[in-house]
C-alpha cells in the first residue's frame, strides 16, 4: 500500500513496519515502482512485537512459541540487494543521527532499521496510549 501511495504522491512516502511484517512484504521492493522518495523504517524487535502489545495476546502462553517468532531478518543485506541506502539505530543517540541522514537521502530509496527490545517496546507503546487517554 505504501509503495502504491508513493507512486501517486510527489512528497516522500514513509512506511513504518515491524520486522515480521517487512519479511512478509519484502517482495514488493523488487517492483519497478520504487523510487528514491520511498523510505522505510523497520522496527527490529525480534519478530511479532505487536503481539506483546495487544491485550488478547500479550499474556498468552503461546506468545513466544506461536506469535513472537524471534526471527533473523537481515535488513542490511536486503536493503543492499534491493538497492536501498541502509541506516541503523540501536539507541536514542544513534537514532537522532541516523534519522537525519535517512531523511535527507535523496539518491536512492532508504531503510532505517531501529533495533529495539520487543518487551520494552510493548511497555512503552502501552504507556504512550495510556497517556493519550488521560489527555
Amino acid at each position: 500500500t505504501a509503495l502504491g501511495a508513493s507512486v501517486l504522491y510527489d512528497d516522500p512516502t514513509l512506511l513504518i513496519t515491524g520486522d515480521m511484517s517487512a519479511q512478509y512484504d519484502i517482495a514488493a521492493l523488487g517492483s519497478n515502482l520504487v523510487t528514491p522518495k520511498f523510505k522505510i523504517i523497520v522496527l527490529s524487535n525480534g519478530g511479532g512485537g505487536i503481539f506483546r502489545f495487544i491485550g488478547l495476546t500479550k499474556k498468552a502462553p503461546e506468545l513466544e512459541s506461536c506469535l513472537g517468532s524471534q526471527i533473523n531478518f537481515p535488513v542490511e543485506k536486503l536493503a543492499e540487494a534491493y538497492g536501498f541506502s541502509y541506516f541503523r539505530a540501536e539507541d536514542s543517540e544513534s537514532l537522532s543521527k541516523e534519522f537525519n541522514r535517512f531523511c535527507f537521502e535523496s539518491e536512492k530509496p532508504a531503510v532505517l532499521e531501529v533495533v529495539t527490545d520487543g518487551e520494552l517496546s510493548a511497555e512503552i507503546l502501552n504507556d504512550y496510549f495510556k497517556n493519550l487517554q488521560k489527555h
